[in-house]
């Protein structure tokens, strides 16, 4: 539906000095309704490069290595990778990746592998680490603008606003930036907040955990700590609906088989001046169902925080639509990627900068 993170990757296609350039990118997960084909992105790009895109329906390795040789356009689009059986395997390291059909196949019709998708770097897939261990390997112009952006940003004082659903990652990462004094505080949100308040406090209104995945990355004490610290902030009221209306509740008012589609407007008010107080901020998530009118109120207030700051970032494709659709700019940097923000700057590295590396 918006074509601006095609539009994004433009420039490095521009650069690239090659009579045929084969692009490869993905579109939602396994299971999902956003999980479609990328014939429709072909399209787009179409539009963009006022040239062709041939696109290659198949996700048989050597039909497309076949379709590459043989085409004569200068652009080329394979299928969705996340639909290639190999792509998203539990991969160990580069090397494994590379010894993968996908990647041994496809790899003998290339001459140069180009990543400039930050966004995806953070995993272990075998289009992002298998490649660079076959094929003649460097980055793109988005890919080190977003690494350079995101780096003067941030520093071990900066405040983290992290909100939104894929608790996995979002509670891993923020549990190793302050574990590693990569953060001065984090203040969360959305369902990452859910599943601290059910884990850590009296709060009964949902019956969330924290998943077992995660338990085996960190340490249940130290998260524990962290929020006595008041390192990892939580909401002190939410918002439900009541006969089609907002209603806000302290959380000792709310009612078990209620649930909380927004934060509440002690805590938006208490956030807002946590934002103002902090030397910058990172903001990855919306705070609410922000789709819904009613319940707009606390991503809306804490993207325009953000805004306001000096130094404020916002990263990832849930937070980037949520400023679209509640008109929010201004911000100092945008980012493609919130989960590789927070991998890279938790980390300092990502999988794929460490597969170029190799």
């Amino acid at each position: 539906k918006d074509a601006a993170r095609i539009k994004s990757h433009v420039p490095t296609l521009e650069k690239i000095d090659s009579e045929k350039i084969v692009i490869m990118t993905h579109q939602g997960r396994p299971d999902r309704s956003d999980f479609i084909s990328t014939k429709t992105h072909a399209k787009q790009l179409e539009g963009l490069v006022g040239e062709e895109v041939e696109h290659i329906g198949s996700t048989n390795p050597s039909t497309v290595a076949s379709r590459v040789k043989s085409s004569e356009n200068k652009y080329i689009m394979i299928e969705n990778t996340r639909m290639f059986e190999d792509e998203m395997r539990d991969y160990k390291n580069s090397q494994q990746a590379a010894k993968s059909e996908m990647v041994s196949v496809i790899s003998e019709c290339l001459d140069r592998y180009i990543n400039d998708a930050f966004s995806v770097s953070h995993r272990n897939h075998a289009s992002i680490i298998g490649f660079p261990c076959v094929v003649n390997s460097n980055f793109g112009s988005l890919f080190k603008k977003e690494t350079s952006e995101i780096k003067s940003i941030s520093d071990s004082e900066t405040l983290y606003c992290i909100g939104g659903s894929k608790i996995n990652d979002k509670i891993t990462y923020l549990y190793e930036l302050l574990n590693n004094c990569q953060a001065s505080k984090v203040l969360v949100s959305g369902l990452v907040a859910n599943v601290l308040l059910s884990e850590f406090t009296n709060f009964t209104n949902c019956n969330y955990s924290i998943p077992s995945e995660v338990l085996r990355k960190i340490e249940v004490g130290k998260l524990e700590n962290l929020i006595e610290k008041n390192k990892i902030v939580l909401p002190i009221d939410l918002a439900a609906e009541g006969n089609e209306e907002r209603k806000e509740c302290s959380l000792e008012e709310f009612q078990e088989d209620t649930e909380a589609f927004d934060i509440g407007k002690k805590t938006i008010d208490k956030y807002k001046q946590i934002v103002k107080e902090s030397s910058s901020v990172v903001c990855i998530g919306p705070s609410g169902i922000y789709e819904r009118e009613i319940f707009s109120v606390g991503t809306r207030n804490i993207l325009q925080a953000v805004s306001e700051h000096d130094s404020g970032l916002i990263a990832g494709g849930d937070t980037i639509s949520a400023s679209n659709k509640l008109n929010v700019d201004g911000f100092t940097y945008v980012s493609n990627g919130g989960g590789a923000t927070l991998a890279y700057l938790s980390k300092g590295t990502l999988p794929a900068i460490q597969s170029i590396k190799f």
